[in-house]
């Protein structure tokens, strides 16, 4: 009697472990996505300035150098894993093609901040991984000078 109480004791305390540790991984996983496209959901239909238009590419490179994202061959433009990169693009006034954001950071913030440090910036659209779910692709217009 004592013997099959231990044994149904510890299939069940197995059980409600695998089942928390389950729940504690969703949970947390919705967590890192939650916190990892706040970043660039906060500025969704919102005038930024280029202050804090550097800040976002900054954080936007870094993750995706913390993420091991390849570089295209022979360019300094991060790839589209289809998981965790991401790639910010912004349309200036004085330019009908889009820039990438691995053209203004590797120019420098210096050079960005001290030429639109005070211009102003909207993210009109934000594109997801279908897998994932992390945020994929951020665009900016420039809306003022």
């Amino acid at each position: 009697m004592k013997r099959n109480f231990t044994i149904i004791l510890t299939v069940l305390i197995i059980t409600v472990s695998i089942v928390g540790y389950s729940i504690y991984n969703v949970t947390h996983k919705a967590n890192l996505l939650e916190e990892h496209n706040k970043i660039y959901e906060d500025c969704y239909q919102k005038e930024i300035l280029g202050n804090q238009l550097i800040s976002i590419i900054n954080k936007a490179v870094d993750q995706n150098e913390k993420n091991a994202i390849d570089k295209k061959e022979n360019t300094i433009y991060y790839e589209n894993n289809g998981e965790n990169s991401i790639q910010i693009t912004i349309q200036f006034f004085q330019s009908k093609n889009v820039i990438y954001m691995e053209d203004i950071a590797s120019k420098g913030s210096e050079s960005f901040v001290k030429a639109f440090g005070t211009a102003s910036f909207k993210c009109t659209s934000i594109e997801y991984h279908e897998k994932t779910d992390y945020v994929k692709h951020v665009y900016f217009e420039q809306t003022k000078d």
